[in-house]
């Protein structure tokens, strides 16, 4: 595992540096906004400790090298490591996925969800004694760490469930395996309202998501036609700038806009939250078009490492790291990241087409499986395959369309075809119907 591990975390140490976004520095130094969760920020830090970012990006590559060598084993019938070792080979050198888990962002834990849920879900007879409470609290922990990652993992629940009925193993579920399934998502909704509520006073998953929204509402259209609509009659606050806030979610949220200026997550939280329910109620088909468009567009939107352009001269993360590492500022400096020296529209294109075939690769793989009436792969593909359609919604339709949002999640396609070529033959012990 420790060399996988290593492998996992090549981008990285060829980087130079940890591999790092705006966000990277405020989880860095632990800062808490009201639209963030806190729980990546405090995991990290046991490992940092504001020395040195390279337990972080270790930690993560030998967390997924081991959820990986136990999907192959559960649910492809693998085990044996030189195989093992040829699939994070592909991993590491044809996917997105070093790309992640070198990288200091909590993006790594929703694709760790989609296959851990899925192993508590079917897998437990074949999961050791404490693998299955290390999972448990592995989905918790995962699901907490992005807010985000909340209603991916309820939809997830709730396809599995799907699933038992389909494969008529109700029963199983009733013994125990619904609880391990359900009881990581009600841990970390609790977890994130209980923070929530001490540092914000806030009894909510996420108090300042409503910023996002209505950033997403104003440039779509709903929000910015319906504040035109009723202002300045209705006396929100947003009635007296409307001018000073641009019509892209971007600059709305980050840019010199009066949201920024006015710390809006903070201080136009519950406003924000009024005008997204009203604007959707005066221009509802106006809002699902734009949001299924989102979606769509998201859903084919996912280039490897697009968004790792160098950040050393601007305000975030450089500031956090500076005064959090200081003894390393000059490593992230010259890091290849930091002097924009990563190769990304070649590394986009290689994505798009190993994705790609991967996708089919894993259409037929299925259909193999589901000849052969061996259904924990065809579970496992349906989890992933339904995993990209939520977090296509969460991200693109609701927030914006970024290719990292879909990349953090896509390489699980090429890991099941890889996987899936590897123990083709394998014993998988199968799922049979009743």
């Amino acid at each position: 595992m420790i060399v996988v591990a290593i492998m996992f975390s090549a981008v990285a140490i060829t980087n130079g540096f940890p591999l790092v976004f705006p966000d990277s520095g405020g989880y860095a130094a632990t800062q808490a906004p009201n639209f963030r969760s806190p729980y990546y920020g405090i995991l990290i830090l046991f490992f940092h400790m504001r020395i040195s970012l390279w337990p972080v990006v270790f930690m993560q590559g030998l967390v997924v090298a081991h959820v990986l060598y136990v999907v192959t084993r559960v649910i492809f019938g693998g085990g044996d490591l030189p195989r093992f070792l040829v699939l994070a080979v592909l991993m590491t050198g044809l996917t997105s996925l070093p790309w992640f888990s070198g990288q200091i962002m909590p993006d790594l834990f929703a694709p760790i969800l989609v296959l851990v849920l899925t192993l508590l879900a079917f897998g437990r007879s074949r999961l050791g004694r404490l693998e299955t409470p290390y999972f448990f609290v592995l989905a918790a922990g995962s699901i907490a760490v992005h807010t985000t990652h909340l209603p991916l993992a309820a939809g997830l629940v709730l396809v599995l469930l799907a699933a038992s009925v389909l494969l008529r193993q109700w029963d199983n579920f009733r013994r125990g395996n619904l609880g391990l399934l359900a009881g990581p998502v009600a841990v970390a909704a609790l977890a994130l309202v209980s923070v929530n509520f001490v540092v914000h006073g806030s009894a909510s998953i996420s108090p300042g998501g409503s910023g996002f929204l209505l950033a997403r509402s104003y440039a779509d259209g709903p929000a910015y036609f319906y504040l035109r609509d009723v202002c300045p009659e209705a006396g929100y606050e947003l009635c007296e700038r409307l001018d000073e806030l641009p019509r892209d979610t971007e600059a709305f949220l980050w840019g010199d806009s009066y949201f920024d200026r006015a710390n809006g997550f903070v201080t136009l939280q519950d406003e924000a939250g009024v005008i997204v329910r009203e604007a959707i109620k005066a221009y509802p088909w106006l809002q699902a078009k734009a949001v299924l468009g989102h979606w769509l567009a998201q859903l084919v939107t996912f280039r490897t490492a697009v968004e790792m352009i160098s950040y050393a001269d601007r305000t975030a993360p450089s500031l956090e790291f500076a005064k959090v590492f200081p003894d390393n500022y000059s490593a992230y400096e010259n890091s290849r990241q930091g002097r924009g020296e990563i190769p990304i529209e070649r590394l986009g294109q290689l994505s798009n087409i190993v994705i790609a075939v991967s996708f089919v690769l894993g259409l037929v793989l299925t259909a193999v499986y589901w000849r052969r009436r061996q259904w924990l792969p065809v579970i496992l593909f349906g989890s992933i395959v339904m995993a990209l359609l939520g977090n296509a919604m969460l991200t693109g339709g609701l927030s914006g369309v970024f290719d990292r949002y879909q990349s953090r999640l896509v390489w699980l396609v090429a890991f099941y075809a890889f996987a899936g070529l590897l123990w083709l033959n394998a014993d998988r012990g199968e799922i049979v119907r009743k």
